[in-house]
């Protein structure tokens, strides 16, 4: 499995970018659409669809869904409170409708099913499983989720949650059982505390975590983590960034 960093642009530094997965290295799906899609990570086929999983409605997320107006259909991977979001609190996807055809695929994480496991037939080999990180937030569930990713072919596993400060409780186990693991957040309040503050629970359960590569989304400067940086092997994501699992 390959993983490619998406973004941010080099303006927008603080921006969280995005994932290029693929089994291949020449067919790609999206774990966010985050800034412009580079044309590599685009399917061969003009009917071929594009497969994007959204892991939240942020604009940092949903705004590279824009840049495939002109192109191939997409197979937009989704939550009901995501799908929501983006068609009315953020309609990006009735804009884009009128360029492209916008194809929903259920992610089914809402009411109390926290949850929810599903594949993409173009990767047969991947194992999807979508958790929920709002509960216990008072907002709505599947506003944010992680993303298990399992590669039956290699055994490998990626988590990836680039809001995982959204979760109260972060779900140690499925990071201590994946060989990588690609989280962001705010840490704001850890830096503006007293000297001496214990992390968050998510910069806690990332220092802890046992995978092989632990990858943190954004620079420790934008989101306040910079006791992160060079901490237990933590490594910091760039544009272009390549992993191998």
């Amino acid at each position: 499995m390959k993983i490619v960093v998406l973004g941010p642009p080099p303006k927008r530094p603080s921006q969280r970018p995005g994932l290029g997965l693929s089994v291949d290295g020449h067919h790609w799906l999206m774990l966010d659409a985050a800034g412009a899609v580079p044309d590599a990570l685009e399917p061969p086929s003009r009917d071929e669809p594009i497969a994007v999983v959204l892991t939240d409605a942020r604009a940092d997320h949903a705004s590279g869904l824009l840049s495939l107006r002109d192109g191939h259909p997409i197979d937009l991977y989704a939550t009901p409170a995501v799908f929501e979001q983006l068609t009315v609190g953020l309609p990006v996807l009735p804009v884009l409708q009128h360029y492209c055809d916008v194809h929903w695929r259920l992610v089914a994480v809402a009411g109390d099913a926290q949850l929810a496991r599903f594949r993409i037939d173009a990767w047969p080999s991947l194992d999807f499983t979508a958790v929920g990180l709002d509960a216990g937030q008072g907002s709505g569930a599947g506003e944010a989720i992680a993303l298990v990713v399992r590669d039956a072919a290699s055994g490998h596993q990626l988590f990836y949650a680039p809001a995982l400060d959204k979760a109260s409780t972060p779900p140690a186990p499925w990071m201590d059982d994946s060989d990588c693991v690609i989280v962001g957040g705010d840490c704001r309040v850890w830096r503006e505390g007293p000297a001496g503050a214990l992390p968050p629970p998510w910069i806690a359960a990332l220092l802890e975590a046992r995978a092989a590569r632990k990858v943190l989304l954004q620079p420790p400067a934008a989101s306040g983590c910079a006791n992160v940086s060079g901490a237990r092997a933590i490594e910091i994501a760039y544009a272009g960034m390549e992993i191998e699992l």
